[in-house]
């Protein structure tokens, strides 16, 4: 008699012990990604607290110290009669130096204030813009092809923080005569470009090396975010920064929905690639 096959089928309904696994990892890893998210928005606004305080510290200590050093030269420009050639001419340097020294206090203030992440994103990247640019003849533009929702708080400060890097690295750097942000975005995520016609920049310079770690930050907190920022050239020249966060930071897997895409050219997932662009 040969034995009989069983050949039962789950009852409709009725979750087999593989399914049940499965919904409670699927849930564990949700609470993990909530946890996730929480412990980083507070790391963020813990970073962008001392940020302010830090910048509050520079203008009320340093810069006042400078202003008050420029007022004391004056005066003593003033109570010196008929100053010789020399002494005029260390005058005159010693007031270069405290200017220079207050413009660049005023450009580290600049870095250091805290991005308005409750802005709209286009309108925050145009403030940037426009504060970047102001004493330069570089034409700006901010095209918002179809921001779609915005991100969230946490999200948009960094990506602001990215833009402003991109944008002073064009200004001081890359010597640029036409720079063009354009933002796209989707239900997954937002895609933010900044494209300059200037002279170019190495993407080796996106990772860390002494003194130069505003590339490799730029690129370090997008993927804290759970996105990516990659360096790429520009055709006929120049160069593209090209930034991508997710609304909401997403493990892979999750019932929320898929990772983010890869950036261009990627071949391994999480790698951050960047294109051969001239030196500069």
């Amino acid at each position: 008699m040969t034995p009989t096959q069983n050949t039962r089928q789950p009852r409709p309904g009725v979750r087999t012990a593989g399914e049940r696994v499965r919904d409670q990892l699927r849930l564990q890893l949700q609470d993990m990604t909530m946890q996730r998210d929480t412990i980083l928005a507070r790391l963020l606004t813990a970073e962008s607290d001392e940020r302010a305080r830090i910048a509050a510290d520079v203008h009320d200590d340093s810069l006042q110290a400078l202003g008050a050093l420029r007022v004391w030269l004056q005066l003593l420009r003033g109570h010196l009669p008929s100053a010789s050639p020399k002494v005029e001419s260390l005058l005159v340097s010693l007031e270069d130096q405290v200017n220079t020294a207050a413009d660049r206090l005023r450009s580290l203030l600049f870095s250091l204030e805290p991005t308005d992440g409750d802005e709209t994103l286009a309108s925050a990247i145009r403030v940037l813009a426009a504060h970047v640019f102001d004493a330069s003849t570089t034409h700006w533009s901010v095209d918002a092809v179809d921001g779609g929702e915005e991100l969230d708080r946490a999200e948009n400060s960094q990506v602001l923080r990215i833009i402003k890097e991109a944008l002073l690295n064009a200004n001081a750097h890359a010597r640029a005569s036409e720079v063009t942000i354009t933002i796209r975005g989707d239900a997954a995520g937002q895609e933010i470009a900044v494209v300059d016609d200037g002279i170019g920049m190495d993407p080796a310079g996106f990772h860390s090396s002494i003194g130069h770690r505003g590339l490799a930050t730029m690129r370090d907190r997008a993927t804290l975010v759970g996105g990516w920022c990659t360096l790429e050239a520009s055709v006929p020249e120049g160069c593209t920064v090209r930034v991508y966060v997710p609304r909401i930071h997403r493990l892979p897997g999750t019932a929320e929905g898929d990772p983010s895409p890869a950036p261009p050219g990627a071949e391994v997932a999480g790698e951050v690639v960047t294109a051969v662009g001239p030196h500069h």
